[in-house]
Protein backbone atom coordinates (compact mmCIF):
# COMPACT_ATOMS: atom_id res chain seq x y z
CA UNK A 1 0.00 0.00 0.00
CA UNK A 2 1.28 3.46 -0.89
CA UNK A 3 2.58 5.27 2.17
CA UNK A 4 -0.29 7.27 3.65
CA UNK A 5 -0.07 10.86 4.81
CA UNK A 6 -1.53 11.02 8.31
CA UNK A 7 -2.45 14.45 9.63
CA UNK A 8 -3.20 15.12 13.28
CA UNK A 9 -2.97 17.68 16.05
CA UNK A 10 -5.48 19.35 18.37
CA UNK A 11 -8.85 20.35 16.95
CA UNK A 12 -9.01 24.03 15.94
CA UNK A 13 -5.27 24.11 15.25
CA UNK A 14 -5.49 24.21 11.45
CA UNK A 15 -5.69 20.51 10.61
CA UNK A 16 -8.50 21.10 8.09
CA UNK A 17 -6.62 23.84 6.25
CA UNK A 18 -3.52 21.65 6.10
CA UNK A 19 -5.49 18.64 4.89
CA UNK A 20 -7.16 20.78 2.24
CA UNK A 21 -3.78 21.63 0.75
CA UNK A 22 -2.69 17.99 0.80
CA UNK A 23 -5.91 17.02 -0.96
CA UNK A 24 -5.58 19.77 -3.56
CA UNK A 25 -2.01 18.58 -4.19
CA UNK A 26 -3.32 15.26 -5.46
CA UNK A 27 -3.67 12.93 -2.48
CA UNK A 28 -6.76 10.70 -2.39
CA UNK A 29 -9.08 11.47 0.51
CA UNK A 30 -12.10 9.33 -0.28
CA UNK A 31 -15.57 10.04 1.09
CA UNK A 32 -14.84 13.03 3.27
CA UNK A 33 -16.99 15.01 5.68
CA UNK A 34 -17.96 18.29 4.06
CA UNK A 35 -18.33 21.85 5.24
CA UNK A 36 -20.25 22.79 8.36
CA UNK A 37 -20.65 25.84 10.56
CA UNK A 38 -17.35 25.22 12.31
CA UNK A 39 -15.43 24.38 9.13
CA UNK A 40 -17.16 26.27 6.31
CA UNK A 41 -14.48 25.33 3.76
CA UNK A 42 -14.57 21.61 4.51
CA UNK A 43 -13.30 19.19 7.14
CA UNK A 44 -11.35 16.81 4.85
CA UNK A 45 -11.94 13.85 7.15
CA UNK A 46 -12.70 10.44 5.69
CA UNK A 47 -16.02 9.39 7.23
CA UNK A 48 -15.29 5.67 7.47
CA UNK A 49 -11.79 6.10 8.89
CA UNK A 50 -13.00 8.61 11.48
CA UNK A 51 -15.47 5.95 12.62
CA UNK A 52 -12.59 3.52 13.08
CA UNK A 53 -10.97 5.93 15.52
CA UNK A 54 -14.26 6.57 17.30
CA UNK A 55 -14.73 2.83 17.71
CA UNK A 56 -11.24 2.47 19.15
CA UNK A 57 -11.89 5.23 21.69
CA UNK A 58 -15.19 3.70 22.81
CA UNK A 59 -13.76 0.18 23.10
CA UNK A 60 -10.98 1.47 25.31
CA UNK A 61 -13.24 3.47 27.61
CA UNK A 62 -12.60 6.94 26.23
CA UNK A 63 -14.82 9.68 24.87
CA UNK A 64 -15.93 9.04 21.30
CA UNK A 65 -15.21 12.68 20.41
CA UNK A 66 -11.72 12.52 21.85
CA UNK A 67 -12.42 15.22 24.43
CA UNK A 68 -12.76 13.69 27.92
CA UNK A 69 -11.77 11.18 29.08
CA UNK A 70 -8.82 10.51 26.79
CA UNK A 71 -5.46 8.76 27.13
CA UNK A 72 -2.80 10.60 29.10
CA UNK A 73 0.16 12.53 27.70
CA UNK A 74 2.67 9.71 28.13
CA UNK A 75 2.67 6.80 25.67
CA UNK A 76 3.47 3.55 27.46
CA UNK A 77 3.95 -0.05 26.39
CA UNK A 78 0.25 -0.63 26.99
CA UNK A 79 -0.57 1.72 24.10
CA UNK A 80 1.10 -0.52 21.53
CA UNK A 81 -1.25 -2.83 19.66
CA UNK A 82 -0.90 -6.52 18.96
CA UNK A 83 0.09 -7.76 15.52
CA UNK A 84 -3.51 -8.86 15.06
CA UNK A 85 -4.82 -5.36 15.80
CA UNK A 86 -2.33 -3.78 13.39
CA UNK A 87 -3.18 -6.23 10.62
CA UNK A 88 -6.89 -5.71 11.22
CA UNK A 89 -6.55 -1.93 10.86
CA UNK A 90 -4.48 -2.29 7.69
CA UNK A 91 -7.06 -4.57 6.09
CA UNK A 92 -10.02 -2.44 7.21
CA UNK A 93 -8.45 0.73 5.83
CA UNK A 94 -7.48 -0.93 2.54
CA UNK A 95 -10.95 -2.33 1.96
CA UNK A 96 -12.62 0.93 2.92
CA UNK A 97 -10.48 3.06 0.61
CA UNK A 98 -10.89 0.69 -2.34
CA UNK A 99 -14.67 0.73 -1.86
CA UNK A 100 -14.46 4.53 -2.01
CA UNK A 101 -12.67 4.50 -5.37
CA UNK A 102 -8.99 4.36 -4.43
CA UNK A 103 -6.85 2.59 -7.05
CA UNK A 104 -4.52 0.94 -4.56
CA UNK A 105 -1.47 2.87 -5.75
CA UNK A 106 -2.11 6.62 -5.57
CA UNK A 107 -0.97 8.61 -2.54
CA UNK A 108 -3.74 8.89 0.05
CA UNK A 109 -4.21 10.87 3.23
CA UNK A 110 -6.26 10.76 6.39
CA UNK A 111 -6.75 13.70 8.72
CA UNK A 112 -8.23 13.28 12.19
CA UNK A 113 -7.23 14.97 15.45
CA UNK A 114 -8.23 11.74 17.20
CA UNK A 115 -5.21 9.98 15.72
CA UNK A 116 -3.38 11.68 18.59
CA UNK A 117 -4.91 9.18 20.98
CA UNK A 118 -4.19 5.96 19.03
CA UNK A 119 -1.20 6.87 16.88
CA UNK A 120 0.74 3.73 17.98
CA UNK A 121 -1.95 1.67 16.23
CA UNK A 122 -1.69 3.68 13.00
CA UNK A 123 2.11 3.66 13.13
CA UNK A 124 2.17 -0.11 13.66
CA UNK A 125 -0.21 -0.67 10.75
CA UNK A 126 1.57 1.83 8.47
CA UNK A 127 5.21 2.02 9.62
CA UNK A 128 6.29 3.95 6.50
CA UNK A 129 3.57 6.58 6.76
CA UNK A 130 4.34 10.25 6.40
CA UNK A 131 3.06 12.26 9.35
CA UNK A 132 2.02 15.88 9.76
CA UNK A 133 1.62 17.25 13.27
CA UNK A 134 -0.24 20.55 13.08
CA UNK A 135 0.93 23.10 15.61
CA UNK A 136 -0.71 26.34 16.74
CA UNK A 137 -0.35 28.60 19.77
CA UNK A 138 -1.90 26.67 22.67
CA UNK A 139 -3.98 29.51 24.11
CA UNK A 140 -5.29 30.58 20.69
CA UNK A 141 -6.33 26.98 20.04
CA UNK A 142 -7.97 26.74 23.45
CA UNK A 143 -9.96 29.92 22.86
CA UNK A 144 -11.16 28.56 19.55
CA UNK A 145 -12.17 25.29 21.21
CA UNK A 146 -14.21 27.16 23.80
CA UNK A 147 -16.12 28.98 21.06
CA UNK A 148 -16.89 25.81 19.08
CA UNK A 149 -20.35 24.37 19.62
CA UNK A 150 -19.57 20.66 19.62
CA UNK A 151 -16.68 21.04 22.08
CA UNK A 152 -18.29 20.88 25.53
CA UNK A 153 -15.87 18.94 27.73
CA UNK A 154 -14.40 22.02 29.43
CA UNK A 155 -15.59 25.51 30.28
CA UNK A 156 -12.40 27.55 30.66
CA UNK A 157 -9.48 28.51 28.47
CA UNK A 158 -7.14 27.05 31.09
CA UNK A 159 -8.84 23.64 30.95
CA UNK A 160 -8.86 23.61 27.17
CA UNK A 161 -5.19 24.66 27.17
CA UNK A 162 -4.31 21.67 29.34
CA UNK A 163 -6.19 19.42 26.91
CA UNK A 164 -4.39 20.94 23.91
CA UNK A 165 -1.05 20.47 25.64
CA UNK A 166 -1.87 16.81 26.23
CA UNK A 167 -2.09 16.40 22.44
CA UNK A 168 1.36 17.85 21.91
CA UNK A 169 2.92 15.94 24.78
CA UNK A 170 1.53 12.67 23.48
CA UNK A 171 2.63 13.45 19.93
CA UNK A 172 6.20 14.12 21.09
CA UNK A 173 6.52 10.37 21.48
CA UNK A 174 5.47 9.90 17.85
CA UNK A 175 8.43 12.01 16.78
CA UNK A 176 10.67 9.66 18.76
CA UNK A 177 9.32 6.64 16.86
CA UNK A 178 9.18 7.88 13.28
CA UNK A 179 11.64 9.81 11.14
CA UNK A 180 8.85 10.81 8.73
CA UNK A 181 7.20 13.43 10.91
CA UNK A 182 6.82 17.05 9.83
CA UNK A 183 5.52 19.74 12.17
CA UNK A 184 3.47 22.29 10.24
CA UNK A 185 2.33 25.67 11.58
CA UNK A 186 -0.69 26.74 9.49
CA UNK A 187 -0.59 30.28 10.85
CA UNK A 188 2.42 30.81 8.61
CA UNK A 189 0.48 30.18 5.43
CA UNK A 190 -2.95 31.30 6.64
CA UNK A 191 -1.87 34.67 8.03
CA UNK A 192 1.62 35.37 6.69
CA UNK A 193 1.39 33.75 3.23
CA UNK A 194 4.60 31.82 3.94
CA UNK A 195 4.29 28.57 1.98
CA UNK A 196 7.81 27.14 1.98
CA UNK A 197 7.15 24.81 4.93
CA UNK A 198 4.00 23.24 3.49
CA UNK A 199 5.38 23.24 -0.08
CA UNK A 200 8.43 21.27 1.07
CA UNK A 201 6.16 18.72 2.72
CA UNK A 202 3.99 18.41 -0.39
CA UNK A 203 7.02 17.67 -2.55
CA UNK A 204 8.48 15.24 -0.02
CA UNK A 205 5.22 13.28 -0.07
CA UNK A 206 5.43 12.88 -3.85
CA UNK A 207 2.59 15.33 -4.49
CA UNK A 208 2.53 18.45 -6.64
CA UNK A 209 1.88 22.06 -5.74
CA UNK A 210 -0.46 23.05 -8.57
CA UNK A 211 -3.23 25.39 -9.65
CA UNK A 212 -5.75 23.51 -7.52
CA UNK A 213 -3.67 24.33 -4.43
CA UNK A 214 -3.46 27.99 -5.39
CA UNK A 215 -7.22 28.09 -5.95
CA UNK A 216 -7.87 26.41 -2.61
CA UNK A 217 -5.62 28.92 -0.85
CA UNK A 218 -7.26 31.87 -2.59
CA UNK A 219 -10.73 30.71 -1.54
CA UNK A 220 -9.77 29.49 1.92
CA UNK A 221 -7.52 32.31 3.06
CA UNK A 222 -8.61 35.37 1.08
CA UNK A 223 -10.00 37.06 4.18
CA UNK A 224 -6.71 36.64 6.05
CA UNK A 225 -4.74 38.16 3.18
CA UNK A 226 -7.21 40.99 2.83
CA UNK A 227 -6.92 41.89 6.50
CA UNK A 228 -3.14 42.26 6.34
Amino acid sequence: MKQPILITGPPRSGTSATAGIIHASGAFGGDMRGANRNNPKGQFENRALVNINKGWLVRNGYDMMGQAPVPGPVVSEHDWPSVHESNLLYTEVWNSLVSQGWDGESPWFFKDPKITWNWPLWLSAFPDAYWIIVERNVEDTARSCQKTGFMRAYNSVKSWSNWVNTHYQRLEYLQDHSSRVRVICPVRFIVSSEYEEIKTAVEEFGLQWNDDVNEFIDKRFWHSKRSK
